[in-house]
């Protein structure tokens, strides 16, 4: 009889124990799922990225240093993921790695993502915010040789327009001067097009002295000496 009740409370004890791990199973499984998720969204793989979605995985899910999905799927130009995060409700479209502080909007600028820079721009991105280093996507969008992003964020609203006179804090330059610099005559015509009323073409740089005019003047002629 002992031996019976021995062996009757082995079993249960095996039973419970089981049990709990049937059921924690998921629990601990979670953390795995979120990785993959973002593992998803980074080499586009627009199966397992639904997959891992339909599972019940948060569309804002960041890793250890902030990242988002929509983050990576922008940086890696992936604009199928895109618009599927984009699809889904209260999806935090300016949530931005901790260290940098670059939007999705932002990355796609830089890295030259122009169909996403689109979905962004039309879903509501904030085209004002900053990064750590307290560069704008107005800023960023003036290193490029086309009109392609600052025409699109200039008409965006009236704040952004507002903003062409900020100047950066390492190199004093607005984004006239960056433009003029870069030798991007069409970002020029743009910005005293859609913002003339608010760009100071006579600002003068605080690192180096120059104004917006002289160094459009000068870049045009330099550029035009070298090419033409």
């Amino acid at each position: 009889m002992e031996i019976l009740i021995q062996l009757s409370g082995f079993t249960m004890a095996h039973f419970l124990l089981f049990y709990l791990l049937l059921h924690t199973s998921d629990t601990l499984a979670k953390p795995c799922t979120k990785c993959l998720l973002l593992q998803a969204a980074s080499i586009g793989d627009v199966h397992a990225f639904k997959k891992h979605l339909f599972n019940g995985c948060d569309i804002n899910q960041m890793d250890q240093m902030g990242t988002t999905a929509l983050y990576y799927a922008s940086e890696n130009n992936y604009p199928s993921i895109v618009k599927i995060i984009l699809n889904q409700d209260k999806v935090n479209i300016d949530a931005a790695p901790t260290l940098s502080g670059a939007t999705p909007l932002f990355i796609a600028i830089q890295e030259g993502h122009y169909e996403i820079f689109n979905l962004l721009l039309n879903a509501g991105s904030n085209t004002t915010i900053s990064t750590s280093n307290n560069v704008t996507p107005l800023m960023i969008a003036s290193h490029s040789t086309k009109d392609d992003y600052l025409k699109p964020l200039l008409l965006s609203s009236q704040h952004v327009r507002q903003s062409v006179n900020t100047a950066s804090p390492t190199t004093g330059h607005t984004v006239l001067h960056m433009s003029a610099m870069k030798g991007s005559m069409e970002n020029v015509k743009v910005l005293l097009k859609y913002a003339g009323g608010f760009t100071d073409c006579n600002q003068v740089n605080s690192v180096n002295g120059a104004t917006g005019n002289f160094l459009t003047f000068f870049f045009k002629h330099i550029l035009h000496f070298i090419y033409y």
